[in-house]
């Protein structure tokens, strides 16, 4: 298995990524990382409006449970 890092994770390409590597036979999501916002938070907290606290989620496909209690590292 290779793993790989999502780099703008909590973006709409990032959450594109995370959608089409979520049963990938040979590539495992090891690491998510964001802008300096994000970081330290799960990704789950992440991309969770504060105010309204729903999920600023843009794929038509739910989110992936696996990764929404990984934690979001500094892209930078």
């Amino acid at each position: 298995m290779v793993k790989a890092a999502i780099v703008g994770a909590t973006g709409i390409v990032g959450q594109q990524f995370i959608i089409a590597l979520k049963n990938h036979p040979w590539i495992e999501i090891a690491a998510l990382a964001a802008s300096e916002r994000s970081a330290g938070r799960s990704y789950k907290e992440a991309i969770t409006d504060a105010q309204t606290r729903a999920l600023r989620w843009f794929c038509e496909e739910p989110p992936v449970e696996k990764v929404m209690e990984m934690p979001v590292q500094n892209a930078m």
